[in-house]
């Protein structure tokens, strides 16, 4: 049959969960322990030869803390996985193999979507700028409605809310007239429909306004004036290092 036969007994909690440290390892050591605890495993070594050695001969045998230990660190990603769930990214994991490998797949930190990695050897953090992700969000999980002041507004971003994972921004310039000289910078290839939802008042989006940061302005010919109940679609590159207009 096509796929992997789906477990007999699912792994829903780490190996010895409840072990107490008098008992379980943790974390195994990536260096060799050889000369520096005796008969301790380790990543370099697993159990040492002289754990293989029989005591009769001055052998040690594998230690139940060592053997706890390691099972809890493997199975803590089978039940990760098991549960559906997808690693976030880790500084010490990210320089301890060399940066994530093009096509690593990550998860967001506030479970709004994923990071893809198009970079081999990447180290950068992905929700701090990192070059080479791109972000991608559930459908149906990014729509947001604010509430903006009326005149010009920087860098806006919508009191902290608009995050990468928002694909919709309805905005209501309620108390007057205003204008976004842009927004905060997206994850690359972000796309998201911009509308004015006021029944009165207009919304401006200006174009290329040394108001806001560089990589947080809008590409346009010209300032465009969203009317009441008008829309458009931006998407991010940043290849330009610009929101870019569908219109």
């Amino acid at each position: 049959m096509p796929g992997i036969v789906q477990p007999t007994y699912p792994i829903v909690e780490p190996f010895g969960k409840d072990a107490g440290p008098t008992y379980i390892e943790l974390p195994i050591p990536v260096d060799s322990q050889i000369g520096v605890v005796n008969g301790a495993a380790s990543f370099d070594d697993g159990f040492v030869p002289l754990n293989m050695t029989s005591p009769s001969l001055g052998g040690v045998p594998p230690r139940g803390k060592d053997m706890n230990g390691i099972l809890f660190m493997i199975t803590q990603y089978c039940a990760l996985l098991q549960a559906g769930q997808t690693c976030v990214y880790d500084a010490a994991v990210s320089t301890a193999i060399g940066g994530y490998g093009v096509g690593a797949m990550l998860a967001a930190t506030d479970g709004s979507g994923f990071w893809f990695n198009t970079v081999d050897g990447n180290t950068t953090d992905p929700e701090d700028s990192g070059t080479g992700w791109i972000f991608f969000a559930p459908a149906g999980s990014s729509y947001l409605s604010t509430t903006i002041p009326a005149g010009t507004s920087n860098n806006y971003t919508a009191d902290g809310d608009f995050t990468p994972s928002v694909g919709v921004l309805d905005i209501d310039p309620s108390m007057g007239d205003a204008t976004i000289t842009g927004f905060v910078a997206g994850a690359d290839v972000q796309r998201v429909i911009i509308s004015n939802i006021s029944s009165t008042h207009n919304l401006v989006l200006a174009s290329l306004n040394g108001g806001s940061s560089a990589a947080n302005q809008i590409r346009l010919a010209s300032d465009l004036t969203l009317l009441p109940n008008m829309s458009i679609t931006l998407q991010y590159s940043a290849g330009a290092g610009k929101w870019l207009a569908s219109v």
